[in-house]
């Protein structure tokens, strides 16, 4: 997937507000995002804002506005969607996809969302959160006016082997890649809504004589097929036996991840609407997956995300009112996943904000060996809490540059380190949407901890 050029300068480009329905009153944050409250007071810093304005207070809200993305790093358990993720889904006003791999952002804030005037959609094939899944149907990206399906094929296919070298040898996986996308394509160039699908192209993959139906298919459909497809199912039609064989099983291992009826209920017939997410339309999507399922089905995360970015990413012109917010929990577990540097980089200017959530910098290095220094560049806020030892505060002193390994190992748990682009780092303490105020009634109880709130609550309402 491509993002299409942008003929228009962001000067130029202005929000628009897109039809919305009034939700229960509460707290709104706009598309502001909270990340953290002020521990002492200080001056704006010369050159921002008006010379005249007060200094920032104790207790004032740190907002991320405008454009920019944020990481968040912190281990396993130190409170990313208590004291992140959460709190800004029970406020944010802007379209929202959360990948949300133990559903524990839906089942808090799912009825919120809902109250706040948004559609709220859950993709949830194993029943974490819902007996009854959503659905998305990748191959419905092929209908987004000015997609380049070529392009659209081969970023599918790569999805689906999560662009890896699985075998000691690439060409494997180079020519398997490619066979995959050719089939993908010509599905797509054929078929149309129900019969358009993923499965469709397994039985082709799967079927008893697969070269035969791939050449039968050729000689019956014709021109009605996309080149790209017709000359990358033609070269695996003239390959040799031998090799054919290998090339083949080696396409069909990247189908696996949809052969289970749970996984095929959620990508047949599509009840998400890609052209109301390209809107901006008020509309919240969870993308759940059990955690004991990640490893194995990361690649439907990747291919649903690879649909939504499809389509936020071919808007033109004016942008809506609220930026779309990406939030990523647990974004190693994607396993490898091109798009997110392109997200970074190119996503702003399409009115999408993306917020990624690692356990330690590490992940971002193995994830992005290339590219993770792009990625850490392009955010306009890294949030880190929790350091429990030496080297991961080692890691991150040498990134943010303003604190000190001491200083990062001995936080308070209540507290996080910021780095906002521009400004000098600072601790502040962290959101609480269990113990803060303005957030009660507003969330339902998280299933793992019952509803329990620890510790005392702070005081105010930065909402009014």
């Amino acid at each position: 997937m491509k993002a299409k050029e942008n003929t228009t300068t962001k000067t130029q480009r202005r929000r628009t507000t897109p039809p919305r329905s009034r939700g229960r009153s509460g707290p709104r944050g706009g598309d502001r995002l909270l990340l953290g409250w002020r521990l002492e007071a200080e001056n704006v810093p010369i050159g921002f804002g008006d010379a005249a304005a007060p200094p920032e207070q104790a207790g004032d809200p740190i907002w991320l506005e405008g454009e920019g993305h944020v990481i968040t790093v912190a281990p396993t358990g130190a409170g990313k969607g208590r004291g992140g993720l959460i709190p800004n889904l029970l406020t944010y006003e802007g379209p929202a996809i959360v990948i949300d791999p133990k559903g524990e952002a839906c089942h808090v804030t799912a009825r919120r969302r809902r109250e706040m005037g948004q559609e709220v959609h859950i993709i949830d094939p194993f029943g974490v959160v819902s007996d009854q899944s959503d659905s998305l149907n990748p191959l419905d990206a092929f209908d987004i006016p000015g997609i380049e399906p070529s392009s659209l094929a081969m970023e599918i296919a790569k999805q689906l082997s999560g662009g890896n070298m699985s075998l000691p040898d690439p060409f494997w996986d180079i020519r398997a890649h490619d066979l995959a996308a050719g089939v993908i394509s010509a599905v797509a160039s054929i078929h149309k809504g129900a019969d358009r699908t993923l499965q469709r192209v397994r039985r082709y993959l799967k079927a008893d004589d697969p070269a035969y139906g791939l050449a039968k298919l050729l000689d019956a459909e014709g021109e009605r097929i996309h080149r790209f497809a017709r000359e990358e199912i033609a070269s695996f039609l003239q390959t040799e036996d031998r090799c054919r064989s290998g090339i083949h099983a080696t396409g069909c291992s990247y189908f696996s991840v949809i052969a289970s009826d749970a996984a095929q209920e959620t990508i047949t017939c599509s009840t998400i609407d890609l052209p109301a997410v390209t809107r901006g339309d008020p509309m919240t999507i969870y993308l759940v997956v059990p955690p004991a399922k990640l490893a194995s089905h990361a690649a439907l995360f990747r291919l649903w995300t690879a649909s939504l970015l499809s389509a936020v990413l071919s808007r033109e012109g004016d942008l809506p009112e609220h930026r779309t917010l990406f939030a990523i929990d647990e974004c190693a577990q994607l396993g490898d996943f091109g798009l997110l540097p392109m997200v970074y980089t190119l996503a702003r200017s399409y009115g999408v904000r993306v917020w990624a959530f690692f356990q330690d910098i590490a992940q971002i290095k193995r994830m992005l060996p290339d590219e993770w220094q792009t990625v850490l560049t392009n955010s306009a806020a890294l949030q880190v809490f929790g350091v429990p030892n030496h080297l991961m505060a080692s890691d991150l002193a040498q990134i943010l540059g303003d604190f000190s390994e001491d200083t990062l190992r001995k936080m308070d748990r209540t507290h996080l380190a910021l780095q906002m682009a521009g400004q000098q780092g600072l601790i502040a303490r962290r959101p609480d949407y269990l113990l803060d105020p303005m957030y009660r009634g507003l969330f339902d109880p998280h299933p793992m901890l019952n509803g329990r709130r620890r510790g005392r609550p702070p005081q105010g309402n930065i909402f009014g």
